[in-house]
């Protein structure tokens, strides 16, 4: 008899996206990736900020994420944040902040990430 595994439950990831004077960015694209393979998209699925710069990503439980996030502004020009780990196990933070900055495209193509800093329990 074949029993399946119980199905991961859903996990929000809120995320808010900053320039570096600290303002929100409207528009910006986040996704998710998983660890072991950062250059694909979670679920083929690139969101996109509210005015406010919040776009809350869903992932799985027991997943852990790299979190993107990036603007475009024109031919070969782009904004881009540091790829952040959302780690499968503890809180997550009540909004993971990136902040863009523009440079080069190619910059914006790496799949490396900082592990984000330690964050307490949520309310």
């Amino acid at each position: 008899m074949l029993k399946l595994a119980d199905r991961l439950a859903a996990r929000t990831i809120p995320v808010r996206v900053l320039w570096p004077d600290g303002k929100p960015v409207a528009e910006a694209n986040v996704w998710l990736s998983q660890v072991n393979d950062p250059t694909a998209v979670v679920a083929t699925a690139v969101g996109h900020t509210a005015t406010d710069g919040t776009f809350d990503l869903v992932g799985l439980e027991d997943i852990d994420y790299v979190l993107h996030a990036d603007k475009y502004a024109g031919l070969a020009r782009v904004s881009c944040a540091k790829n952040v780990l959302v780690p499968a196990r503890g809180p997550v933070a009540q909004g993971v902040e990136l902040s863009l900055t523009i440079t080069d495209f190619d910059v914006c193509k790496k799949s490396d990430f900082e592990k984000p800093a330690e964050v307490g329990p949520q309310e």
